[in-house]
């Protein structure tokens, strides 16, 4: 099978680097469920000697009693009161004898250990110990949530936070380079409805079309995606049918909290929407944002999903599961029904992508990446993408996946006179971005500027794609 970690390999020599420097060091690595934390821990370990400790639902004193057993020591203590104690001692005395120099323990899936006090108690013991005799030990944790406050900073450098390493979706270069022969606008299609996921893009077949993976992927009876979504994203609260409608709302681009209690019809009040969004952001599924130019006490937000793939999945293909299940054909279904609402899921996402090219490949365009991104709003003002770059520059974006018309870039020049965000800044650049083939009129009205710039799909995805639709 074809691995996303061809494409995480400066990831991998990052971490790898972290866990070369002088022992004894700690790292947090933490990220998503099926982001491939794990496998990447294990690619930069490489043949680095290593002891992975896995954390599980077990009750704590059953997990101590588990783990003592990898360092056990004669007949060491293994009752449910001191069965981290025992563990504590077993590790401690591999420590004296320096068999453990050099190498590496894992903790994998340690959210639930880092709330155990117990545990936590015995590893301060252990980095005392660690830190006393200098040895070269590595400690890494593998986590899908931030830990509690303070409960690791015993670990971290004087003054400084606990080294953190964050494993996140792929980038658009990324996951769509295994596809080159796609169009560059299809491979920005693909990725606007599927997302950075690893492990969706593994199983992506390249030798066929982008509607033939979908209906492989989403329609057919035994698709691999129609589990995956809710084992992916799981609802979270009590009341999860009251989240999915803030998550059906969001979906079909819902942004504000009065658009979004309409679309949701299940409250009463916009009150009652608060719980429901903080635990949709609280799981990474929900971002809320303010206008760049907005006061930091401003209370007026814009809410988006965060991955595509939920977005994708709930806008698209949740409704038609029961006409899918009760046999209708999975082609007609994409071809009548959920192909004609992919281009305006699409265009939506396209403003996400051209912030995040300005943040990874800005110099490419504009001789410089941006340190800051997002989008401007208010009264007279409506811009997609907004930023500042690294050289002092500000910009302004306009997206469309259709032909923007002949006055996209006066319109955009427009709104930015009538923000400040960025004035008198030296450096003011107009961006336009169109999915298609624009006139000769918007090409023209483009060069006539000596401050707009002109982006297609080949910039977003970089040079390797091939031209052509």
């Amino acid at each position: 099978m074809f691995s996303m970690f061809l494409f995480r390999q400066d990831q991998i020599l990052q971490l790898r680097e972290m866990l070369q420097a002088p022992g004894p060091g700690a790292v947090l690595v933490r990220g998503p469920k099926l982001m491939g934390k794990s496998t990447l821990v294990r690619q930069a370990l490489s043949r680095r000697p290593s002891t992975w400790l896995q954390g599980s639902p077990l009750p704590a004193p059953l997990l101590a009693r588990e783990h003592g057993a990898r360092f056990a020591v004669g007949d060491g203590p293994d009752s449910p009161v001191d069965g981290w104690s025992g563990f504590s001692a077993g590790l401690r005395h591999h420590l004296d004898l320096g068999s453990l120099d050099g190498s590496v323990l894992v903790w994998d899936r340690a959210d639930r250990l880092l709330r155990d006090p117990r545990w936590r108690q015995m590893l301060q013991e252990v980095w005392t110990e660690l830190r006393l005799r200098a040895r070269p030990v590595h400690l890494v944790f593998i986590v899908r949530a931030p830990p509690p406050p303070r409960a690791l900073e015993f670990l971290a450098p004087r003054g400084s936070p606990l080294p953190e390493f964050r494993v996140g979706p792929l980038g658009l270069r990324e996951a769509t380079a295994r596809i080159p022969g796609w169009s560059p606008a299809r491979r920005i299609a693909a990725f606007s409805l599927l997302g950075g996921e690893p492990a969706v893009w593994d199983r992506v077949d390249p030798e066929v079309r982008f509607s033939t993976n979908l209906v492989r992927l989403f329609l057919e009876p035994g698709a691999p995606l129609r589990r995956f979504v809710d084992e992916r994203f799981q609802v979270p609260g009590l009341n999860p049918e009251r989240t999915l409608a803030i998550v059906n709302s969001l979906s079909h681009g819902a942004r504000e909290w009065g658009d979004i209690k309409e679309a949701a019809m299940v409250f009463k009040t916009i009150s009652e929407l608060g719980p429901y969004m903080k635990g949709l952001s609280d799981d990474g599924m929900m971002e809320s944002r303010r206008s760049l130019d907005a006061a930091p006490g401003g209370r007026r937000r814009r809410h988006r999903l965060i991955p595509p793939l939920l977005a994708s999945w709930h806008g698209l293909v949740r409704p038609r599961l029961a006409e899918l299940d009760g046999g209708a054909s999975p082609r007609r279904v994409w071809k009548e029904t959920i192909r004609p609402g992919v281009d305006a899921l699409v265009a939506r996402r396209l403003p996400d992508l051209v912030a995040d090219h300005l943040l990874r490949h800005g110099e490419e365009n504009l001789h410089a990446r941006a340190r800051e991104t997002g989008s401007l709003w208010g009264e007279g003002v409506d811009i997609p993408v907004a930023g500042i770059l690294k050289n002092g520059g500000a910009v302004y974006g306009t997206t469309s996946w259709e032909d923007p018309g002949p006055d996209a870039v006066g319109a955009l020049a427009r709104q930015v006179a009538e923000t400040r965000y960025g004035y008198g800044r030296e450096a003011r650049t107009l961006i336009l971005f169109s999915a298609r083939p624009v006139s000769w009129a918007v090409e023209r009205s483009v060069a006539r500027r000596g401050d707009a710039v002109l982006l297609g799909p080949r910039h977003l995805v970089g040079n390797h794609a091939r031209s052509g639709e």
